[in-house]
């Protein structure tokens, strides 16, 4: 058996398509987008045209599209840009942002920094399944709304896959005038009909989840909130003047020939092996977050289960038989801290520490699914009851 890889809400085996057109253009598009001559306008072109794929993926316009290095750079030029504008300019008038308590450390870590200059976070609570209250969020919006800089909700949570209610979220930020950041990091390729400028203001993607290269993603603006925004970067007027710096362009070329390369049955793949990974488990483990087979609350790829036994010693032992998992974000996984996501959905301490995600790709078969689950209950009828 080959190395089955479960770790697919970490990082994605880029696409081989995706490696054989980023190596054309490293050998033959190698040119300065900025420069105007023959190599520069070639350039120029592939990257306009990486631009429109991408926005067309998000119904935005192509001017929409600000590349970055991923999705941390994303989330942090949307608040931090919207923040040090409102700093500059109104001196934090507007100085609450609200979030949720499971959102990415790219987000949250973000949020904890601006305390530092005098803004205040409201964190909502979800619950058992890891969706936030609307009733919470439209007392808070109501409460607060002259104060409130920017709200930020991801829009598919990456240890346990809940899909929030973005249209409805967005809907209420819309009704009270304030901008509404969403972090799809999780979702691009995944539930598509969600991600649009028609309900967010911004959205951070990412190339690297989705089979496309690291080291590269976008921030989608609506074009009345780019102009609230402070780059985070300064130099030359690349990106709009939002992101200073000669462009990753094999990447970014990468990351649109990714995207291209999506399919609708590639969603359906997933969904059927997500599905019998949740059924076939159901009598040694417990689901963390929604289950519903068509997808519709659920991100297509993740699931995330309580073992009852130690996550790291599991995933060890699932390592030694060629099965990758994870114990939670990769951004934690050498932290000893339980997951700040599974601690808000209510599992205790200890419980926290219990728990493996496994998500899937386009590339994961059958097979190895139903080997991976072979391993995983002979690994519990030994241990779990120790």
């Amino acid at each position: 058996m080959r190395y089955v890889y479960l770790d697919n809400a970490a990082t994605t085996k880029t696409a081989e398509e995706v490696v054989e057109f980023m190596q054309e253009v490293f050998t033959e598009k190698y040119g300065n987008a900025s420069s105007f001559h023959k190599k520069g306008r070639e350039a120029k072109q592939l990257l306009e045209w990486a631009r429109d794929v991408i926005a067309k993926k998000v119904k935005a316009k192509s001017e929409s599209v600000i590349f970055t290095s991923g999705g941390t750079e994303s989330n942090n030029l949307a608040i931090k840009g919207l923040a040090f504008h409102e700093l500059i300019k109104n001196k934090a008038k507007k100085h609450i942002i609200v979030t949720s308590c499971i959102e990415h450390s790219a987000l949250l870590n973000t949020c904890k920094w601006l305390e530092h200059f005098g803004f205040k976070t409201i964190k909502l609570d979800v619950d058992r399944q890891g969706f936030i209250n609307l009733h919470q969020l439209q007392d808070v919006l109501e409460n607060y709304s002259k104060q409130i800089l920017v709200v930020s909700i991801m829009t598919a949570n990456n240890e346990i896959g809940t899909i929030q209610p973005i249209k409805e979220i967005a809907k209420l930020c819309n009704e009270h005038h304030i901008v509404f950041h969403t972090d799809a990091v999780q979702a691009l390729g995944k539930i598509d009909n969600e991600i649009t400028l028609k309900h967010a203001d911004m959205i951070s993607i990412s190339s690297h989840k989705l089979h496309g290269p690291k080291g590269v993603g976008a921030l989608i603006v609506r074009e009345e909130v780019k102009q609230k925004l402070m780059p985070l970067l300064h130099g030359g007027p690349h990106e709009f003047k939002l992101r200073a710096g000669t462009e990753n362009l094999p990447c970014i070329a990468g990351f649109a020939k990714a995207l291209q390369l999506l399919k609708e049955k590639d969603k359906q793949h997933m969904i059927k092996l997500r599905n019998k990974l949740i059924k076939e488990l159901s009598d040694v483990a417990s689901l963390n977050g929604p289950y519903d087979e068509k997808a519709i609350k659920r991100a297509c790829h993740n699931t995330n289960f309580w073992f009852g036994v130690d996550s790291e010693f599991m995933g060890l032992w699932l390592d030694a038989k060629n099965i990758a998992t994870s114990a939670g974000s990769a951004c934690h996984t050498a932290s000893p801290k339980p997951s700040h996501v599974l601690l808000a959905i209510g599992l205790s301490k200890e419980k926290a520490k219990q728990c493996l995600r496994l998500t899937l790709s386009k590339y994961t078969t059958l097979e190895e699914i139903e080997y991976a689950i072979d391993c995983i209950k002979t690994f519990t009828r030994k241990y779990a009851s120790k």
